[in-house]
C-alpha cells in the first residue's frame, strides 16, 4: 500500500489556513518538492501562483481568497470592506472586491475581483497577521481606509467599532 505524501502536519495546516499554503510552509510541514509534485499529479493540490498552492477541495470563501492574496503579496494587507467583514464589522456590502494595499514599487498584474491600492506609507503597525495566515489592516488603518471608500453613515459606525476593537 503506497504511503501518502500528505503529512498530518500539512493536513492540519491546510485545514487551519483555508486550504492555501506556500512552498516554504509546506516544507515546514515536511512536504518536499517530490511529494508536492505527486500531490499535484493526483489532483489534490493545484498551483495558484509561483510558490502558492491550493487544495482543490477548498471552498472559495472570502477567507480563502484573502489567504491566497496574503500568500501572493506578503508585503501587502487586506483592507476596505473585505477586511471589515473579516473583522465582523456590521453594515458592510455583501458583494465587493477584495482591496489589498501594497507598497509602491511592487509589480501588480490585474486580477478579477481584486482592487489594488498602493501606498507610500505602510508602517509596521498598519497591519497584523491573523492566526489563519491572512494579513489584514490594523483597526486604525482599517478605519482610515474605510473612510476613503464607504458612505459617511457606514464609515462612522465602522470607525467607532474599529476604535473599540483596537483597545
Amino acid at each position: 500500500m503506497p504511503t501518502s505524501p500528505f503529512t498530518p502536519a500539512a493536513a492540519k495546516w491546510f485545514g487551519t489556513h483555508h486550504g492555501v499554503a506556500t512552498a516554504a510552509e509546506l516544507q515546514r510541514c515536511h512536504v518536499g518538492r517530490k511529494a508536492l509534485a505527486r500531490l499535484m499529479r493526483l489532483g489534490v493540490v493545484v498551483r495558484f501562483a509561483r510558490g502558492v498552492y491550493v487544495l482543490t477541495s477548498a471552498e472559495p470563501t472570502l477567507e480563502h481568497r484573502c489567504r491566497m492574496l496574503s500568500c501572493l503579496y506578503p508585503s501587502g494587507f487586506v483592507t476596505g470592506p473585505a477586511a471589515a467583514v473579516l473583522a465582523k464589522l456590521r453594515r458592510q456590502p455583501r458583494t465587493f472586491l477584495v482591496d489589498i494595499c501594497l507598497p509602491h514599487g511592487v509589480h501588480i498584474d490585474p486580477m478579477p475581483g481584486v482592487r489594488f491600492r498602493q501606498s507610500t506609507k505602510i508602517r509596521r503597525d498598519d497591519r497584523r497577521r491573523r492566526d489563519d495566515g491572512i494579513t489584514v489592516a490594523s483597526a486604525p488603518r482599517l478605519a482610515f481606509d474605510l473612510a476613503a471608500t464607504t458612505r459617511r453613515s457606514t464609515t462612522s459606525r465602522s470607525w467607532s467599532r474599529c476604535v473599540i476593537a483596537a483597545w
